[in-house]
C-alpha cells in the first residue's frame, strides 16, 4: 500500500473517532461537517455516504439525505461489497422513510445473493412499511424458511398476517417468535392482539395477566387487557380498568400575572406554536403521522420555552393534585398501584387545519397523558354539536384501535374541548380525536407525565 494510502485510512480513522464523538455529544452540524471532509478522502466510500445520509436526515436536511443515499446505493452497485453492506444501505433507507428504496436494494441484492434469508427478511421489512402486504408475507415466508430459528424472521411473518387479518397465522408466527427469544413486549402486546382478532378474548387476556406479572402497571398491556375483557364480556371487570369518571379528570386553566387574560396567554402561545420550529406534518411512514391536516411539534420545554414555560406551571399544579389523590384513593388498580413518585414532562403542539382527526392511539412511554386546548373552532365549541351524536372534534377516549379487530360495543367517553380547557387521563386509555370540519385550526398542546 502506497505511503499516502496509509496516511488517508489513518486520518480517515481519525476523523470517523471524531465524528462518532460530536455525534454522541449531540453535536450534529459538527459531525456531519466532519463526515463531509471524510468524503473528500474517499467520495465513493458506501459506509460514509450512509453515514451522511443519516446525519442529514437528523438534522432536516431531507434533499440531502436522499442525494446521499443516491450516492451510495450507486457505490454500492459499481464496487465488491458484501451483501451486509447492501443490508446497511437498506436500513439507512427505511430509517429515512424512503423504503421504496429499501426495497429496490433488496430485490437487486437479491439477484447477486439468491436464497440469502436477511435479504427476504429485509425485503419484507420494506415492503411491509409500503402497505404492500401481500408482496410482504411472499418475502417473509421465504425469510422464514431460509431461517427457521431468525425470530425476527418469524415476527415480521406475524405482523404481515396480522395486517393481511389473518390473525391465526399471526397468532402462530408470534408465539414462534418469542420462543425463539424474541425480545420486548411489543411481541406479547402484538400475540395478544392477534387472539383478540380471531376471537379468543379469553387467551388474550391470559397473556395479558402473565405480562402485567412481569411488568405491573405496563401501559399497552392494561389497555389490552381492559379490551380484551369487554370482548369476553366480562363487561364489568373491564370497567375497573375503564373507569373514566374516576380517571379523567379536567381542569380550567387561571394564567399567571404575567397576562391581561386567558385569551392574552393562549394568544402567547399560538404565536409560539405557530412559529416553532419543529412544527411540521410527518411522513405517512412515521409513528406520529395521523392525518395529512394535522401538524406535530419537537418537545416543547427544550430550547426557548417562551410562554410554554408558563403552562408548565400550570400542568405540573394539576399533576401534582392528581397524583396525590390517586395515591390516597387508588389503593389495589393497577394504574394507582404504579404511580410515580417523580417524573418529568414531554409536550408538543398539536395543530389541525379547519379539518382532520387523531387515530385511536396510545403514548406508552408515558404515565398520566394530558392535553390543554389554545384555540378551539366555533364549530367544535357550539353548544349544538354532540346533541345527536359524536361531537365533531371532540376528544374520545375508550375505543379499541382498528387492529385489535374487536366484534363488541366497547365503552367510551367523549369530552368537548374549549380553548383554556386541560384534561388528564391515563397513557394506557386509548384515545383519539373525532373527525371534523371547521372554519379555523383547531390548536393544543399534548404532554405526557414520564416516571423518572
Amino acid at each position: 500500500m502506497a505511503a499516502f494510502e496509509i496516511a488517508d485510512q489513518e486520518k480517515l480513522k481519525m476523523l470517523r473517532q471524531r465524528a462518532g464523538s460530536l455525534y454522541q455529544a449531540g453535536q450534529l452540524d459538527e459531525a456531519i461537517a466532519v463526515v463531509r471532509e471524510m468524503l473528500t478522502i474517499a467520495p465513493r466510500q458506501p459506509q460514509i455516504l450512509g453515514m451522511a445520509a443519516l446525519m442529514s436526515h437528523e438534522i432536516g436536511e431531507r434533499t440531502q439525505a436522499v442525494r446521499f443515499l443516491k450516492a451510495q446505493r450507486k457505490a454500492l452497485d459499481s464496487l465488491d461489497v458484501p451483501v451486509e453492506a447492501y443490508l446497511e444501505h437498506a436500513g439507512a433507507a427505511s430509517e429515512i422513510g424512503e423504503v421504496r428504496r429499501a426495497s429496490d436494494a433488496m430485490a437487486h441484492a437479491a439477484t447477486r445473493w439468491p436464497d440469502h434469508g436477511h435479504i427476504e427478511l429485509a425485503w419484507a421489512d420494506a415492503l411491509k412499511d409500503q402497505n404492500l402486504f401481500e408482496e410482504a408475507a411472499e418475502h417473509a415466508a421465504r425469510a422464514c424458511d431460509l431461517d427457521p430459528q431468525n425470530a425476527n424472521a418469524h415476527a415480521i411473518a406475524g405482523v404481515v398476517a396480522h395486517k393481511l387479518e389473518n390473525f391465526e397465522a399471526a397468532v402462530e408466527e408470534y408465539t414462534i417468535a418469542l420462543g425463539l427469544g424474541h425480545q420486548g413486549e411489543g411481541m406479547t402486546h402484538n400475540l395478544g392482539a392477534a387472539l383478540l382478532g380471531a376471537g379468543r378474548p379469553d387467551d388474550a387476556v391470559q397473556v395479558c395477566d402473565a405480562w402485567l406479572v412481569r411488568e405491573p402497571g405496563a401501559v399497552e398491556c392494561l389497555a389490552l387487557k381492559g379490551h380484551a375483557l369487554q370482548e369476553a364480556g366480562r363487561v364489568d371487570e373491564a370497567a375497573v380498568i375503564f373507569d373514566f369518571e374516576r380517571f379523567v379528570k379536567p381542569h380550567d386553566i387561571l394564567p399567571g400575572k404575567s397576562y391581561a387574560d386567558l385569551e392574552a396567554f393562549n394568544q402567547a402561545l399560538e404565536d409560539h406554536v405557530l412559529n416553532h420550529p419543529t412544527l411540521f406534518t410527518p411522513l405517512e411512514s412515521d409513528l406520529k403521522y395521523h392525518h395529512p391536516k394535522l401538524k406535530i411539534s419537537e418537545n416543547l420545554l427544550e430550547g426557548d420555552k417562551g410562554p410554554v414555560a408558563d403552562l408548565e406551571i400550570e400542568i405540573r399544579r394539576a399533576v401534582d393534585a392528581y397524583l396525590e389523590n390517586l395515591r390516597k384513593t387508588g389503593a389495589g388498580h393497577p394504574f394507582a398501584e404504579t404511580c410515580p413518585d417523580d417524573y418529568m414532562i414531554y409536550a408538543w403542539a398539536a395543530v389541525l387545519d379547519k379539518e382532520g382527526n387523531q387515530n385511536q392511539h396510545i403514548h406508552k412511554s408515558g404515565y398520566l397523558s394530558g392535553c390543554y386546548y389554545i384555540r378551539v373552532p366555533e364549530e367544535v365549541a357550539a353548544e349544538e354539536n354532540g346533541a345527536d351524536g359524536d361531537i365533531a372534534g371532540g376528544f374520545e377516549v375508550g375505543r379499541p384501535p382498528d387492529e385489535f379487530g374487536c366484534k363488541q360495543e366497547h365503552m367510551f367517553q367523549q369530552y368537548k374541548p374549549r380553548e383554556g380547557f386541560m384534561l388528564l387521563f391515563p397513557a394506557c386509555f386509548y384515545h383519539r380525536t373525532v373527525p371534523f370540519k371547521g372554519s379555523s385550526k383547531r390548536i393544543g398542546i399534548a404532554f405526557d407525565i414520564i416516571p423518572v
